[in-house]
């Protein structure tokens, strides 16, 4: 397992309200800067800008937050491009991209029997509605469109909240295997089960990452995802996976289709693509670009 690393240059506390008497505090949602800012704050902060809504009202909310922190840190080029057309200086900015542990994440096998389809993350949407920000309902299509065609393939689900996809997939029917979090599986188990895929299928509307990215990817897994968050930043067509638009399964499910027929070609070597390319992305690194935010917000080498 990976050691992060604790400081050696700042003395870190974590608290549940802000910390008047930090040097530096970093808030971290914009929200809780731009309430904190409401009721009188006047020291030194940052902020982290973790996804992009759809719609980009996100700024609107948090103007202040984001013109008054001295640093803004985003876990994505697609968030810091966000902030700076809506004003933000550049230099301002950093980028600090999540990561996934390499001493834990790995690849130990790959898949036998049916091609399998893994999805891991938390499900905040109720289906059918706007709130499907994690794209259920193009992911339920999907399976039904792998359905009608009789492939020989099911779905790995791991996470919380997918209960009603398992009961919507046996009425279609299309096998669906779920690790609920908390019930039958814990995030001890993730690396085994992204072991257990062929791929990992993201069909979000929005993402901050997601971390499931880089996890999968440095198990050798490729994605096959919509544009959000880091992917266009992780993905090269063809090289470590595919990017689908956004609502559209069966784009999605042709994707899926191409990965089952170069399964062996990815078993055995092609892996090593999507594995080299996640492997610089730990959280020592996300730690240490933290100290050099902060480091700079100090010393206001951030633009201010």
């Amino acid at each position: 397992m990976e050691e992060i690393t604790a400081s050696e240059i700042f003395e870190v506390s974590t608290t549940v309200e802000p910390l008047s008497e930090a040097d530096l505090y970093h808030f971290f949602r914009p929200r809780d800067a731009q309430s904190a800012l409401k009721k009188g704050w006047s020291k030194r902060f940052v902020t982290t800008l973790h996804g992009v809504l759809p719609g980009a009202t996100d700024f609107e909310g948090n103007a202040e937050a984001y013109s008054r922190a001295e640093a803004v840190a985003a876990v994505s080029e697609d968030g810091k491009q966000y902030l700076v057309s809506s004003g933000i200086p550049a230099e301002r900015v950093r980028v600090i991209h999540a990561g996934a542990d390499p001493k834990r994440f790995f690849r130990s096998r790959w898949p036998q029997g049916h091609f399998t389809i893994g999805v891991a993350s938390r499900y905040y949407g109720v289906h059918g509605r706007v709130e499907d920000n994690k794209g259920g309902g193009t992911i339920l299509e999907v399976m039904r469109i792998l359905a009608e065609r009789e492939v020989e393939a099911m779905l790995l689900v791991a996470g919380t909240g997918w209960r009603w996809l398992a009961e919507a997939l046996s009425r279609i029917p299309f096998p669906m295997v779920y690790y609920e979090r908390g019930r039958n599986c814990t995030y001890v188990d993730y690396p085994r089960l992204y072991n257990m895929m062929d791929c990992l299928l993201i069909a979000s509307k929005f993402e901050g990452g997601p971390v499931a990215a880089y996890e999968a990817m440095i198990c050798g897994r490729p994605l096959v995802s919509t544009a959000v968050g880091v992917v266009p930043e992780l993905v090269s067509e063809g090289q470590t996976g595919h990017i689908f638009p956004q609502g559209d399964a069966q784009a999605c499910a042709e994707l899926l289709l191409k990965l089952r027929d170069e399964r062996d070609e990815w078993a055995q070597e092609r892996w090593r693509k999507p594995a080299a390319r996640a492997q610089g992305f730990t959280w020592n690194r996300w730690r240490r670009l933290h100290e050099e935010l902060y480091e700079d917000a100090l010393d206001g080498g951030t633009g201010r």
